[in-house]
């Protein structure tokens, strides 16, 4: 998922590390600068990747920042939460 404001971005995406430890990996920072960073979350499963997305979504929403990519992903996964 990828938020943009005036002058920052975040980018954010729910992956398996080499352990198979789920985790979301967020990247922030300016647009108009090379100032940022990277840090990983990690979370007890898929579905709580996908709601830890959620919560991110709405602040970065409430902040001011647009969803440039990742609005129908984020529904489609949430929605699909059948037993594997």
């Amino acid at each position: 998922m990828l938020w943009l404001s005036e002058t920052r971005y975040m980018h954010a995406y729910l992956g398996q590390d080499l352990f198979g430890a789920w985790e979301v990996n967020i990247a922030s920072g300016g647009r108009h600068n090379r100032l940022g960073r990277v840090y990983s979350v990690f979370v007890e499963s898929e579905v709580a990747g996908l709601k830890y997305l959620e919560t991110l979504n709405k602040r970065r929403l409430r902040h001011g920042y647009l969803l440039k990519d990742g609005a129908f992903s984020l529904q489609k996964a949430s929605s699909n939460q059948g037993p594997e």
